[in-house]
């Protein structure tokens, strides 16, 4: 349960914060006194760290009990003819991966790169 709700404290640090990632750095929202921007960002309303945490424990829920529509579960995913997919998840280069699949066997790609920019 610690790591459960570390987890979920960690994952919400930005939208509880006066910062939104924007390019290489950190935007300021003027609120926090600290943005020398001649542009006023205003990041909208910043909920407290309890409700933040709460709200994001019942995704965490929602989404490890398969409560939300298929549309938005990943590993609800449907292939050809309306039978379960097959679901491949790599913690490596699709640079080294990929070459290395057979053709025409792969559908889907998701990653998380790092931006270069």
């Amino acid at each position: 349960m610690r790591k459960l709700f570390h987890l979920a404290g960690l994952a919400v640090l930005e939208s509880i914060s006066f910062t939104r990632k924007d390019g290489q750095y950190l935007r300021w929202d003027y609120r926090a006194g600290k943005s020398r921007s001649k542009t006023r960002f205003d990041k909208g309303n910043i909920a407290d760290f309890s409700t933040a945490v709460k709200q994001k424990l019942s995704e965490i829920y929602e989404d490890l009990s398969g409560n939300r529509s298929i549309e938005s579960n990943l590993f609800e995913f449907q292939g050809e003819k309306n039978k379960p997919g097959f679901l491949d998840l790599r913690r490596e280069s699709c640079l080294d991966v990929l070459p290395t699949l057979p053709r025409s066997t792969v559908d889907l790609v998701i990653t998380s790169p790092p931006y270069c920019n």
